[in-house]
Formats: structure tokens, C-alpha cells, sequence
């Protein structure tokens, strides 16, 4: 693995390295991302709810990406928020220090 990624990181492998670099890996990358974030959590709860012995099977998964899909996607709302309220902010700022104030002489 180390021997991969030197060898795209040197230009070694460009073929490689494009299939690895595709953009399209990107939602996959974050999703499971997310999933492993997640994945304690969910596993902590299943273990100390249950009496019997957890197993882990592709339900568990399936509920780890579910959870943290829907994670991804509130964290992206309240940033996006976040971000708007700024732009907003910085819009009225802007705009009150270039609006004349009554009485002053301009």
C-alpha cells in the first residue's frame, strides 16, 4: 500500500494514479467516511441494548451508512445555513457603510 501511494504521489504511475484520482470517488469516499464516524456509536448502542450476543451483518452496515448519510446531510444543511447568514451579514454591512445616514453632510 505505502508503494502505491509513493509511486502515484512521484508520478510513477499515471495510469494508476488517474483511476485512483477520478472524481468519482469522492461521494463514495465521504459516505463511508461518515459510516466509520458512525459505525461505534451504532455498535455501542446494539451491545449494551441487546442481552444476546451482536453480530455484525450487512444490516448493521446498511443502518451505519443510513445514519451516516443522514449525518452528512444535516451537517451539510447547517453549514450551508451558516454560510448564508454570512453572506447576508457581510451584504447589510456593505450596505449601511455605503448608504448615506440623514444629517450628516455628504
Amino acid at each position: 500500500m505505502a508503494y502505491i501511494i509513493y509511486t502515484c504521489g512521484t508520478g510513477g504511475a499515471p495510469v494508476l494514479n488517474g483511476i485512483l484520482s477520478w472524481k468519482g470517488w469522492q461521494p463514495i469516499s465521504k459516505l463511508t467516511f461518515q459510516a466509520y464516524l458512525v459505525h461505534i456509536t451504532v455498535h455501542n448502542y446494539m451491545f449494551y441494548t441487546t442481552r444476546q450476543t451482536v453480530y455484525i451483518t450487512v444490516g448493521t452496515a446498511l443502518l451505519e451508512y443510513t445514519i451516516g448519510f443522514e449525518s452528512k446531510l444535516i451537517a451539510t444543511a447547517k453549514r450551508n445555513r451558516d454560510l448564508k447568514n454570512q453572506r447576508d451579514k457581510q451584504f447589510w454591512q456593505i450596505l449601511n457603510y455605503y448608504t448615506p445616514q440623514p444629517g450628516l453632510n455628504n
